[in-house]
């Protein structure tokens, strides 16, 4: 029934009785009194009842909205095609396009197919199709059809684009689910995938029931803090990417990874789902006062009883650096949960994480350097530059990022009602009525690796007839130890290694019936300096390349950082932005890490004069190393003490 609200008194009585007539016509009674009444025919009455019955563009019945007054139900069909008017005379164009639609089925049926497929018969698909396009496209058409110069659309002035763009439009409403992606996008297409009536059948009843988990490029650039003997030079970096862990019940961030990559890696993934896992560490501020602008924090931190809890489901986007052996089996047999995979790019299964990163990103384009929110934000013009400019360093603004987050789980979603994530985390903790039960962890079995090692199969090398002693080679470095060296009945036998991909310079191997055997270190130029199996990849390129050759009695970590932080401030003095930006993040993320490159006096003669400047990694400072000034110290807001200069 129809909303009679709006209708005048008369009308509205009208309305009820023809209403009641058809309803007992249609029950089978005698309604010649009642038609008399209301002053209807059989003809009359019949015609109302097609209304009723008549469907909608959309394959739905009109129904009692057809005795509505001036109701259209069927839109109107000219009969002949129309053709040049007098010059002075006014309209008479109406429903031109229809009837040509009616007299020609195959131009309508041509244009549909091309705004469906962007394919104009048998050429190349274009990209999308714009209404300029679709208006020629029409007009070749109706000239194939005989059409000429007196004929609509050709008699008139802009040759019927108008009513065109109207009858485009209409089709795109109609078909929008076939044409969305290419004419709107890929996130239109997205998007549109919600709001459809349907109600998720993943629903979290309960904290940690359903986690969802998902990585965002951060909209604004920062710098990196490079000392050199002149001082230090800032250089800029490339995007930052954040990896959030989120519950879906409370919204709260459960916990997050920073990396200077471009695409988060596997481990990555494992990284942040053990911090999730575990009790979080917060983060200790570099700049000096900044741990009183810190409120809020992460739940495992703050509640003692989300210490160390699992989950029954986690939410991951179905990429290629998801779905390696290490994200499926260990996250799934440690975490006690089940991981569900979507499709890629569709972001609309993670609605909350998704969410969450939006919210975020309008707390950080408030920086100087934020890019805003697409190509055509004035806020993006310079973004680089103002990196620079205002010396935003890298640890600031991972001490910024750890403020945001910490303060977003004191802050008021709308789906809490009035509660914000920590409180309503600590009232289902607190209240023993609701009956949550945090899901602790059992203890970690014995010699069950650690959740954030990655474990990989190796073979033992060496030769008992040629000399050579047990060893391991992994990622193009050879491995030993003592005890390995004696094991000549390991030669050939596949072991396991546990790897720290933040720190590879030593592995602890494991035979493969589960017994431990024993750690053994990097040797030659890989021996002396911790380093990430990241650093291990890029520098290994650089020598495939004939960018950097192993020096004997050198460590190579130490020699690649110092190359690399003099490649990124003279290619900033050249301009080069996209090479000063490759080589300060390969340093960010070194520095991410804690390998952080102090500047000593070369030893020894005969060097290279690339070669004269080296540097070691995480290191004590040496009696040559001298403190860096105070007022080199006074032009970076990174920490003080770390920076060193050469006199």
């Amino acid at each position: 029934m129809p909303d009679l609200s709006s209708l005048t008194e008369s009308r509205r009585a009208r309305f009820l009785e023809i209403h009641d007539v058809i309803v007992s016509y249609l029950a089978g009674e005698k309604v010649g009194l009642q038609l008399r009444l209301a002053r209807l025919s059989y003809a009359e009455l019949g015609r109302r009842i097609g209304r009723c019955v008549t469907f909608d563009d959309g394959g739905r019945m009109l129904g009692w909205f057809g005795l509505l007054p001036g109701a259209r139900v069927t839109a109107y069909k000219r009969k002949d095609v129309a053709s040049a008017r007098d010059a002075l005379s006014q309209g008479g164009y109406s429903g031109a396009l229809g009837a040509i639609f009616r007299t020609y089925p195959t131009i309508e049926t041509r244009l549909s197919q091309y705004l469906l497929t962007a394919r104009r018969d048998h050429a190349l698909p274009e990209s999308r199709v714009a209404m300029k396009d679709a208006h020629q496209y029409f007009l070749a058409l109706c000239k194939e059809q005989g059409l000429g110069a007196s004929d609509w659309p050709f008699c008139v002035e802009h040759r019927g684009i108008r009513s065109l763009n109207k009858w485009v439009t209409g089709f795109y409403e109609r078909h929008y689910d076939a044409i969305v992606e290419r004419q709107y996008g890929t996130v239109a297409k997205v998007k549109a995938a919600t709001g459809t009536g349907q109600c998720s059948r993943l629903r979290a009843r309960m904290p940690l029931d359903i986690v969802e988990m998902d990585e965002h490029t951060l909209d604004f650039f920062a710098c990196l803090a490079i000392p050199t003997p002149k001082g230090v030079r800032y250089v800029r970096i490339r995007r930052l990417t954040i990896i959030l862990v989120v519950d879906r019940f409370s919204e709260a961030i459960l916990a997050y990874t920073v990396i200077v990559r471009r695409k988060a890696n596997a481990a990555d993934i494992v990284a942040t789902v053990a911090k999730a896992l575990g009790r979080w560490t917060p983060r200790v501020m570099s700049l000096p006062g900044f741990d009183a602008v810190r409120r809020g924090g992460l739940p495992s931190e703050l509640i003692d009883a989300l210490a160390a809890c699992g989950f029954n489901m986690l939410l991951m986007d179905n990429d290629s650096a998801h779905l390696a052996e290490a994200s499926l089996s260990r996250i799934g047999f440690m975490a006690g949960c089940a991981i569900n995979y979507g499709k890629v790019a569709h972001f609309e299964r993670r609605p909350f994480v998704e969410s969450i990163n939006h919210r975020l990103e309008i707390a950080f384009q408030r920086l100087p350097s934020s890019t805003g929110t697409g190509p055509t934000d004035p806020r993006r013009k310079g973004a680089e530059g103002k990196a620079v400019t205002y010396k935003i360093d890298l640890q600031a603004v991972l001490d910024l990022i750890d403020a945001v987050i910490a303060d977003y789980n004191t802050s008021l979603p709308t789906g809490n009602l009035g509660s914000t994530p920590l409180e309503l985390l600590q009232h289902y903790v607190e209240d023993r009525s609701i009956g949550f039960l945090p899901p602790v962890l059992p203890p970690p079995l014995p010699g069950m690796p650690p959740l954030g090692l990655m474990i990989e199969t190796v073979r033992v090398a060496g030769s008992l007839s040629r000399g050579e002693r047990p060893h391991i080679n992994f990622d193009r470095a050879r491995y030993s130890a003592s005890w390995l060296s004696e094991r000549m009945d390991l030669v050939g036998d596949l072991v396991q290694l546990h790897i720290d991909e933040d720190d590879i310079s030593g592995l602890f191997v494991v035979a493969q019936d589960g017994r431990p055997l024993g750690r053994v270190h990097a040797t030659g130029t890989w021996a002396g300096a911790s380093h990430s199996r990241e650093m291990r990849r890029l520098i290994n390129a650089e020598i495939d390349a004939g960018e950097m050759v192993r020096r004997s009695h050198a460590c190579i970590v130490s020699d690649w950082l110092a190359k690399v932080s003099k490649t990124a401030v003279a290619k900033g003095k050249k301009g080069d932005r996209l090479a000063v930006a490759e080589a300060a993040n390969q340093l960010a993320e070194a520095s991410r890490l804690g390998h952080v490159p102090e500047w000593r006096e070369p030893t020894g003669k005969g060097h290279a004069a690339t070669e004269r400047t080296q540097a070691v990694v995480s290191a004590p400072a040496v009696p040559s190393v001298k403190t860096a000034s105070e007022a080199a110290k006074a032009h970076t807001v990174a920490p003080r003490t770390r920076f060193f200069a050469i006199n």
